[in-house]
């Protein structure tokens, strides 16, 4: 595993959970709106100081060992389904540890996503929502396997111009009847992928409650996140 980042302690990544956050560096996707260019652009990866995994073991273990448990381990990235042995190291923080796991994922690579669950080492799935995706079928097998799935959540980044509120409806569609559904308030603040949306006029309270007004009915749960 490749990891280019961590966050000790989070309560707010995993539902429910005290989680280590790990992020592992590289992605097979270039969306002009990604806020962490560091993990995704490969002369950007070279620069980092990557992050061993006997490093986070340990780090758990530490935790474990003064009482100050943490429940669970978020992986993000980047694109972690893009680790070739992603579903090992996953079985092996359930033998060491117990704890639960979060993969976060992009939808790209349904077959790692069937042997994650094949083999439970995953708790939690959390896919990104990706319009231009929409007419893949490999991105369509993920929404299928994840929507299957237990304990997952989708969450789309409204980002003026891509998110509008005449296609979020047609956009949801898709994921009707998920488990949670997340309105991710997109800023500009820091630094993007791309420039296209750099300078875009951001949506304000108001305008996110009505587009989350538009699709609520559709999920057990659907939610805006960000101020």
């Amino acid at each position: 595993m490749k990891f280019g980042g961590i966050h000790n302690v989070s309560l707010i990544d995993y539902p429910g959970y005290i989680s280590t956050v790990v992020f592992t560096a590289g992605c097979n996707m270039r969306c002009a709106y990604c806020h962490n260019p560091d993990l995704v652009l490969p002369e950007r990866i070279a620069k980092i100081q990557e992050i061993p995994e006997e490093e986070i073991f340990r780090y758990i273990q530490r935790r474990n060992a003064r009482d100050t448990f943490i429940d669970g381990l978020s992986i993000c990235g980047g694109e972690p389904t893009e680790q070739k042995d992603l579903v090992d190291f996953c079985e092996r923080v359930k033998k060491e540890f117990g704890i639960k796991i979060k993969v976060d994922t992009n939808g790209s690579n349904p077959l790692v996503l069937e042997e994650l669950i094949k083999r439970k080492v995953v708790d939690y799935i959390a896919m990104d929502v990706k319009p231009s995706e929409l007419n893949k079928d490999r991105y369509l097998q993920s929404v299928k396997i994840v929507l299957a799935f237990p304990e997952h959540e989708f969450r789309v980044t409204v980002v003026p111009g891509l998110i509008t509120k005449e296609n979020i409806s047609k956009i949801a569609k898709v994921y009707s009847g998920a488990q949670r559904f997340y309105l991710q308030k997109f800023t500009n603040n820091s630094e993007l992928l791309g420039t296209k949306y750099q300078k875009s006029t951001l949506y304000t309270t108001q305008e996110m409650q009505e587009i989350k007004d538009q699709i609520s009915t559709k999920f057990e749960c659907c939610e805006i996140r960000g101020k």
